[in-house]
């Protein structure tokens, strides 16, 4: 998964949060089907990747208020935070870290209608 790029992402950047209930949700990418997960090792983090849906914990994400409009997404399987790996560049490489809630672990949501 990388950061929002309109050059490179086109089409492949709007996802659908779906409740599995006890406030977790999974996050679909609406282009291909498939749900985020983490996935391998990358810069030292873990990586997030779109794979078949699945409603284990580890396809399970919290959306936690962080204020300003922004949202902290975290990992139900390993209670880190999404975030870009260096900071909020376009086309970065979005990886999970310990969750400081520090700004680049603060994401904005915009509804499509």
């Amino acid at each position: 998964m990388v950061t929002y790029d309109p050059s490179r992402t086109r089409g492949g950047d709007h996802w659908t949060f779906e409740s599995v209930g006890g406030g977790s949700k999974i996050i679909r990418n609406t282009k291909t089907g498939k749900c985020l997960k983490p996935g391998k090792p990358y810069g030292g983090k873990t990586s997030v990747e779109q794979w078949t849906c699945n409603y284990t914990p580890e396809f399970q994400w919290r959306l936690t208020p962080s204020g300003f409009g922004t949202w902290k997404i975290t990992s139900v399987a390993s209670r880190q935070a999404l975030a870009p790996l260096r900071g909020n560049h376009t086309y970065e490489r979005v990886v999970l870290e310990p969750d400081t809630n520090i700004a680049k672990q603060r994401w904005s949501i915009t509804p499509l209608y």
